[in-house]
């Protein structure tokens, strides 16, 4: 207890400031209730684009006892996880030990995992800085520049209105712990020949295979840098122990990786390679901070004659080349920016100050830097949340127009599907807040979605709209004409993408240039869909009741304010009213 209570002490500072930045990063779900606390329902998701909202509905999954195959629909939900992740279900083991799922909402416990992780994170990146440099001025200033400073190196800008990225729920806190830890532990085997640190790595490594694809990707390129920097220092002792670590973590992450490349191989696996964007190409891509931060290395060289770390340093800024141009080799091309976002931006941000402090000529000039980039990170992290809350007020204030219906959908213990409104957001609210699915939303390209599903939702919405209903030749036709009409066209192009035989990005580019392609196979493809759609739903009266029936479909959510153009007057017999709110409405459906 004692030594606890000193080492609080000693650490006063680098607690205080990691605990402050914390609230800061957080600041936005923190203030929302307070803002308009009249309107306030209790829905306090934080807005980035919706990938939170998909992390949101697979943490859900979870508590609700499903594998993670489908998060949002009922279809493939206990199939294999495409993302081969078990982030979620590690993290939501106690909750379900301590048998809390039915008393917290998921979005509670993530917002109190993400405080907890991000201020855990800030101490881990502390705890490797001062390995390398022993200085805990320079430490305490890299963690909080990698967190509260990060938007100023990426976005080359002071008080962008763009969230602080930490406040994302999982991603990148959980990958970046894993990934600085794992740098912690590599550094004290290459400093002290202990074969307990050397373990630790490669465990760390091993069960980064089964967290996050990028996380592991990294780590195994900065393990190639590391060997081959020290087989060219001659260093073959130390070589072979990184080696042997490296070995551990791929015997322990073999089984996943074996896994996922078999998954990759089927036809659902394709298909979600070309949703996730993945591509073909040996384009190099050049990092302008990786660039930088070799250049300060450089210049550095010589002065950093007597660190023995300085190798480590370089192995870390060749591993960043090497994750982002690994398709100069391999002709893949994955979503490098989770590469350049998660990792290459915040390892060139320790690594570039570490480098630059040992520049400053003395003691005062450290604390003046200290004290400037402190205060620097606090204004530019508070001043960009603020700016950044603003931007989302309107959006999370109308999310709490769907309380009453999530109240009436908790009330239903059954497990049923909710043909949802179009909105990309607010329909993740049901699988979020409720135990049931929704018919169709954008992250159900990334998990087991027949494509007959995705044809389906383009048929439901298209019938539901009363202009679209009779042609849906026409009424595409005249979308793409117009360039009108995008949330139909959006499911339109998930077809014509994944059947053109090209990659993602291939396709999008075509599709900008009116590739001929591209346009004779659009022919062929839209008087497909027209001839399906016209012999299940035009041709047979009761082809909609079949489609609900096929789905389960129970409840109906139409959002007037978005949706207006839905025309419901076919389903009068059938629904019944439930909801009224704000211009939202639930129904249920009456199956007969």
């Amino acid at each position: 207890m004692l030594r606890f209570i000193r080492t609080m002490r000693d650490n006063w500072l680098l607690i205080f400031l990691s605990l402050s930045l914390t609230i800061l990063v957080m600041m936005p779900v923190i203030i929302f209730p307070y803002i308009d606390s009249g309107s306030y329902q209790g829905i306090n998701i934080a807005h980035f684009g919706t990938d939170v909202h998909q992390y949101l509905a697979r943490g859900k999954e979870v508590l609700e006892h499903h594998s993670l195959g489908n998060s949002v629909l009922h279809e493939g939900k206990d199939g294999q996880d495409p993302y081969f992740s078990y982030a979620e279900k590690v993290m939501l083991a106690p909750v379900l030990i301590l048998g809390l799922q039915d008393k917290i909402d998921i979005v509670s416990i993530y917002n109190l995992y993400n405080f907890v992780g991000v201020f855990f994170l800030l101490i881990v990146i502390y705890l490797f800085c001062f390995e390398l440099s022993s200085d805990k001025q320079l430490s305490i200033i890299a963690s909080l520049f990698v967190v509260g400073g990060y938007s100023i190196i990426y976005n080359k800008a002071l008080f962008f209105d763009d969230f602080n990225m930490y406040g994302r729920q999982i991603y990148p806190y959980v990958s970046s712990i894993f990934f600085f830890s794992h740098c912690l532990f590599l550094l004290r085997s290459c400093k002290v020949r202990d074969l307990k640190n050397d373990i630790i790595a490669g465990v760390i490594f091993g069960a980064s295979f089964y967290i996050y694809f990028y996380t592991w990707t990294f780590i195994a390129a900065s393990y190639f840098a590391l060997i081959v920097v020290l087989i060219l220092r001659r260093e073959f002792g130390l070589s072979k122990r990184v080696f042997a670590s490296f070995c551990l973590g791929v015997i322990l992450g073999l089984y996943n990786v074996v896994s996922l490349f078999g998954f990759l191989r089927t036809s659902m696996g394709k298909q979600i390679s070309y949703f996730a964007w993945s591509s073909t190409g040996h384009q190099p891509i050049f990092s302008k901070i990786g660039f930088i931060t070799m250049i300060i290395f450089a210049i550095n060289f010589w002065r950093l004659d007597d660190d023995k770390n300085r190798w480590f340093v370089l192995s870390l800024i060749i591993t960043g080349w090497i994750a982002l141009n690994q398709q100069i080799l391999s002709g893949k091309m994955l979503q490098f920016g989770h590469y350049y976002w998660y990792f290459v931006v915040p390892v060139s941000i320790v690594l570039s100050l570490y480098l630059i402090w040992g520049l400053l000529p003395s003691k005062i000039y450290k604390e003046l830097t200290f004290l400037f980039l402190t205060i620097l990170v606090f204004l530019n992290t508070a001043v960009g949340q603020y700016r950044s809350t603003l931007t989302t007020v309107d959006a999370k204030k109308y999310e709490q127009n769907y309380k009453p219906i999530l109240n009436i959908l908790n009330a239903d213990a059954t497990d049923s599907v909710v043909l949802n409104s179009m909105d990309p957001s607010d329909s993740y609210l049901i699988p979020i807040y409720t135990n049931h699915d929704i018919f169709y939303a954008g992250s159900a390209l990334l998990h087991n979605t027949d494509v007959q599903h995705l044809k389906d939702s383009l048929f439901l919405y298209i019938y539901l709209n009363k202009s679209a209903r009779n042609s849906l030749n026409e009424f595409i036709e005249n979308s793409l004409s117009n360039k009108n009409n995008l949330k139909y066209l959006n499911l339109y192009y998930n077809l014509e993408g994944l059947s053109s035989g090209f990659d993602y990005y291939d396709y999008m580019s075509r599709l900008q240039n009116n590739d001929p392609t591209v346009l004779v196979k659009r022919t062929t493809l839209i008087n497909s869909l027209d001839k399906e759609y016209t012999d299940k739903f035009l041709k047979h009266k009761d082809g909609i009741v079949q489609l609900f029936s096929h789905y389960d479909i129970k409840y109906f959510v139409w959002d007037k304010n978005k949706d207006s153009e839905f025309d419901l007057s076919f389903l009068s017999s059938r629904i019944t009213e439930l909801s009224k709110n704000q211009g939202i409405y639930l129904y249920k459906y009456l199956a007969i």
